[in-house]
């Protein structure tokens, strides 16, 4: 039964993070509703995987991404660019989310048993980041707000860089190691380690949505 829930839940966070993507950079959901489903699942199954059968998971949210930007080339047919660049976006903003809600819950002294994967205070703290994901989502969407400089796929696979898309492919493979510093810092430093990490990853989102904004403007 853990297992079940897990996998569902963990496939919910996954098909928010990608419908954030979408909304952020205004691609139509419906479109490819089946195709996000399918890498929602295959990134929940190897979350449990990880976190749960071979106890690693430091290396869950690499894994993760990486799942994310492969499924986005192959199902999506979204090019490598912009598919790292969505992912990163798409995780970070989930990931500040999730931040976000957690101190809501600290600051209004809710307890939650966050011991173990599969505690009941795991499992509430997701479904609340699911229901905030889901406003983000919908304000978004309700507001038109977001980008179109990225074109609804199925995109050209080749192509040339532009020096500015190549220093936002550094950013981004720059955001992708955070992504594992992240885990890491969670794992071995606690709260003091999380909070500055957090900050960390909040600054490089808001510079790939400045640039982005900066695309999107030429």
């Amino acid at each position: 039964m853990n297992a079940f829930i897990y996998l569902l839940l963990g496939t919910v966070d996954i098909f928010l993070v990608i419908t954030l993507i979408f909304k952020v950079f205004r691609w139509p959901l419906r479109q490819y509703a089946r195709e996000t489903l399918i890498i929602a699942f295959l990134c929940s199954a190897e979350s449990y995987l990880a976190r749960i059968v071979f106890e690693v998971p430091e290396v869950d949210l690499i894994l993760q991404n990486l799942i994310i930007l492969v499924m986005m080339k192959a199902l999506l047919k979204v090019n490598f660019y912009y598919g790292l660049t969505l992912s990163v976006i798409g995780s970070f903003l989930y990931s500040e989310i999730a931040y976000l809600t957690y101190n809501l819950f600290g600051l209004l002294n809710i307890p939650l048993d966050l011991s173990t994967p599969t505690s009941a205070g795991i499992y509430f703290m997701q479904i609340s980041v699911q229901l905030a994901a889901v406003l983000a989502s919908f304000l978004l969407g309700k507001f038109n707000l977001g980008f179109s400089f990225v074109a609804v796929p199925p995109h050209d696979g080749k192509r040339r860089f532009t020096p500015k898309e190549k220093i936002n492919l550094i950013i981004s493979s720059l955001a992708v190691v955070c992504i594992f510093v992240t885990v890491h810092v969670a794992i071995n430093y606690g709260t003091f380690g999380i909070n500055a990490i957090m900050v960390l990853e909040l600054c490089a989102l808001l510079i790939l949505m400045y640039i982005a904004r900066k695309q999107d403007a030429i």
